[in-house]
């Protein structure tokens, strides 16, 4: 064989390689527009449904007065919280005693948990069961209400068609990478699940925002999944959530915000007791949220790949490119959503998350007990 054949195959090859590349940097661009279009997207109503906020708390002492004032001061004609102290040591209960005569709060106080029972769906269980409204509103106890329209704002899209409300749940800024690291990977959870909402394609909820209408809300689910440390949100919304009941909330009236993890040991055990049930999770709903990372998994795969085959010039530009096009998309996306997420971190961020992915999934499989909460990491350094 001549030189010349040689060379017209490793023409071939790189041109195959940069055809796949281009490729997939517009597929993943396309989605993000398309995602981002969805949620930019104004729809309004009106519906002033009674609602029962349902809170699930344990060891939580700390921001319960925070979300318990915020809660007070809901703009919203009928409603009712329902806190439910689950076997909380710390100060919960006498935090409890001084709103007991609140009359828009009931508490139930578990004191012991039945077999074959998570703690946190026990919780969620009692309280639906005391609920009396309409709409069942669910949030944590280390959350904090934007503002005081937050139940008009997540209930108000509710009507003869739409069951069931997805909103947006932040995390409060602080300094350092992590903060910065937590931030992008809520606002690129959230980009998928509340962008692909829109799109009629919902597969799963993050509990600390989201509403119910109550009489389409399977208790008997919440009980089939009695004993997962996860799921009360993902696989709950899998069984419910299509194409015509489902719609989002976006703004700061609706968003709600949490503490942070302070160390990154924190945080991956906060990851793996997200992704426990993954496994659990309908064909459905695992392919449309593995569509995105499969995306950007490849864009970095072949990326590296035309580096190291010496058409750096062409991958450079082409990523260049790719990365000044989702930094515009991400930087209007945190605006949207009122995100502290800084942009300047997006460039490390996005090349460091898909290997952190990686990591937490595998780890998440390799891990045998999960808990619900004990005692965060951020109740122990302050």
């Amino acid at each position: 064989m001549n030189s010349s054949f040689f060379r017209n195959q490793a023409f071939y090859m790189d041109s195959v390689l940069l055809t796949f590349f281009v490729l997939t940097v517009v597929l993943q661009l396309a989605l993000s527009l398309w995602l981002f279009t969805g949620i930019a997207h104004k729809s309004t109503s009106k519906n002033a449904w009674s609602v029962s906020v349902i809170i699930a708390a344990r060891n939580e002492g700390k921001y319960l007065t925070a979300l318990l004032e915020r809660l007070k001061t809901q703009d919203h004609p009928n409603f009712e919280v329902l806190l439910v102290n689950d076997r909380s040591t710390d100060d919960t209960a006498s935090i409890l005693t001084k709103y007991r005569t609140s009359p828009w709060l009931h508490i139930i106080t578990i004191e012991e948990l039945p077999d074959g029972w998570n703690g946190k769906k026990y919780a969620l269980k009692r309280g639906i069961d005391a609920a009396k409204n309409d709409v069942l509103l669910f949030t944590d106890a280390d959350c904090v209400p934007q503002s005081n329209q937050w139940i008009s704002e997540m209930t108000t899209k509710l009507n003869h068609k739409k069951d069931i409300v997805l909103g947006y749940a932040g995390y409060a800024p602080d300094a350092g990478l992590l903060n910065q690291f937590i931030q992008f990977d809520t606002i690129y959870t959230a980009f998928q699940y509340l962008g692909f909402a829109s799109r009629q394609l919902p597969y799963m909820a993050v509990g600390r925002n989201w509403a119910v209408k109550k009489e389409v809300y399977p208790i008997h689910l919440l009980e089939q999944y009695a004993p997962l440390p996860g799921g009360d949100d993902d696989l709950i919304a899998q069984a419910i959530c299509n194409a015509e009941n489902t719609c989002i909330a976006i703004g700061t009236a609706s968003s709600i915000i949490s503490y942070p993890e302070k160390d990154w040991r924190s945080f991956l055990k906060q990851k793996i007791r997200h992704l426990a049930v993954g496994p659990k999770y309908s064909r459905f709903a695992q392919t449309i949220s593995s569509i995105f990372p499969l995306l950007q998994g490849c864009v970095m795969v072949l990326l590296f790949v035309m580096l190291i085959t010496g058409q750096w010039k062409i991958a450079i530009l082409i990523y260049g490119i790719r990365s000044l096009s989702f930094y515009s998309i991400f930087k209007r996306l945190g605006q949207k959503l009122d995100s502290t997420f800084s942009q300047r971190a997006l460039l490390w961020v996005q090349v460091c998350y898909p290997f952190w992915h990686i990591f937490v999934g595998i780890r998440s499989l390799a891990t045998k007990q999960i808990e619900w909460k004990a005692e965060s990491s951020f109740l122990k350094k302050h």
